[in-house]
């Protein structure tokens, strides 16, 4: 392997090491702790009556929040509040000893702390906490592991090594996924060399196995451009395990191979984060993914993409929700639309209908300023299986309409039949025309999206508001 290589691997594994978080506190399931025994099963969630903490204690934000998320704020002109304080380091600790449990995840935006029992355990100590609001069960965690795969240091990055400022905008170089950027009029990106400079992404996903082996997607490794990482389920730094479905998705954004397939945002940073797992879910799951979203707004990401849903697929029936709960009250939903307010466009792929049971909105799905997108076949309409319902409190999902039918992915034979790629596809996009408008805000981008589809005057319950026109989007706003 050349020596300059293996500058840039040690480079990059320093930073996904450090990440880019300012306190410990979204990280996942045993975070400077031992592993638990097996006698640790139960789980439950401690919801706190306050922080403990002083208001005054907004006056030096540095001292709790990152340069990057105050960076973010600062340019949206968003407040500091109450939600970014920690929570009191010592409402932690007391409910650790009188329970002897293990921290699994904490939540700063809403409050609470799950923890990790013995067999030996009840929460009647925990109940009795002056600070403690309620306590309420969450099912169990084997804690079980992800397979490990072992590294694969990709020496041949000549694909990746492409000059974007001079590749042109054609079928020939683009091939896979021209058509893509056609149905989304989207070609204007390129032509006008938005590549997601300066953006930042989060991808909330599986695992991405092998992710050094990928040629493609070198360039993200050379160029330091994996700026955090993190297994929100595993308590790990290594997000070489579980699956590579991940790189699936990194890859309809961050590939660069001229003549076979361009990706959506190759300039664009990524954060690679796991919050669920193949064959599997517990409802811990759930907030393990307002850890990741809480990790991501640390690392000063923009958008969010994410395709996990909670509440139709916990392996323990009685967690399962029903039509009336998808009204944005879940707590991933709720942290959705918090992150929002702090500047965060999070992307969700919609669930797909299948059967009659599964034909409601599913959590995050349904929070009020996620953007939904999924649903779109390759001749414009929507697929069979779309959900076509609302949310409980009569909302129109999806937003808009993204590619869930052959979808061109690079790893893998052929094109996808999936929902799982339609937040991606829209999140790169969406990175390169925040490029191109880089001094609106969240809540600006998010219109222009909704206001450049073509169904936005009779949005409907398929496709919502349609497919997007990203060259309307990004020219008719400059």
């Amino acid at each position: 392997m050349p020596n300059t290589y293996k500058i840039f691997m040690l480079l990059w594994l320093l930073i996904l090491t450090c990440g880019c978080r300012k306190t410990h506190e979204p990280l996942g399931s045993y975070r400077d702790q031992n592993p638990a025994e097996p006698k640790y099963r139960a789980v439950v969630l401690v919801q706190f009556k306050d922080k403990g903490a002083s208001i005054s204690q907004l006056a030096k934000p540095q001292e709790f929040l990152s340069e990057e998320a105050i960076s973010r704020r600062r340019a949206q002109g968003i407040s500091i509040n109450n939600q970014d304080l920690p929570i009191d380091p010592q409402y932690i600790a007391s409910c650790v000893k009188v329970t002897h449990g293990k921290v699994l995840h904490v939540s700063k935006w809403l409050n609470y702390l799950v923890l990790h029992l013995p067999e030996d355990s009840d929460t009647a100590s925990l109940e009795e906490l002056a600070f403690v609001q309620e306590v309420n069960k969450l099912g169990e965690f084997k804690n079980y592991r992800h397979p490990l795969f072992p590294e694969q240091n990709q020496e041949n990055s000549e694909l990746s090594d492409v000059n974007l400022d001079t590749l042109t905008f054609s079928r020939d170089n683009y091939k896979d996924t021209y058509n893509l950027f056609q149905r989304h009029n989207a070609g204007v990106f390129p032509e006008k060399k938005l590549f997601g400079k300066n953006k930042k992404i989060a991808l909330i996903d599986l695992g991405f196995a092998f992710i050094n082996d990928k040629p493609e997607i070198a360039h993200l490794i050379k160029d330091q451009k994996i700026s955090g990482s993190y297994d929100f389920l595993m308590n790990s730094n290594n997000v070489n395990a579980g699956t590579s479905r991940g790189n699936y998705n990194l890859g309809i954004m961050a590939a660069i191979n001229p003549g076979k397939y361009m990706g959506t945002a190759p300039a664009a940073s990524y954060v690679l984060l796991i919050a669920d797992a193949v064959g599997v879910q517990e409802p811990l799951f759930e907030t393990a993914w307002v850890a990741a979203l809480e990790y991501a707004d640390s690392c000063g990401v923009d958008i969010v993409s994410s395709y996990s849903n909670f509440g139709a697929a916990f392996d323990n029936p009685i967690y399962q929700i029903n039509s009336e709960h998808t009204d944005g009250r879940a707590r991933c939903s709720q942290a959705a639309d918090i992150a929002f307010e702090k500047g965060m466009l999070v992307i969700q792929s919609l669930n797909s209908g299948g059967g009659s049971s599964r034909k409601i909105v599913v959590p995050p799905a349904d929070a009020k300023h996620i953007l939904s997108v999924g649903n779109l076949r390759e001749n414009g309409s929507a697929v069979w299986s779309s959900i076509d319902t609302h949310t409980a409190d009569g909302r129109i999902k999806p937003e808009l309409g993204s590619l869930v039918e052959n979808v061109p992915v690079i790893y893998g034979w052929g094109g996808s039949w999936s929902n799982a790629h339609a937040s991606a596809i829209i999140a790169g996009f969406t990175a390169c025309l925040w490029e191109g408008l880089p001094h609106k805000t969240v809540q600006e981008i998010r219109e222009i999206l909704l206001k450049s589809s073509h169904n936005y005057e009779h949005p409907d319950t398929k496709l919502g508001y349609g497919i997007t026109n990203f060259e309307k989007a990004l020219l008719e706003n400059l």
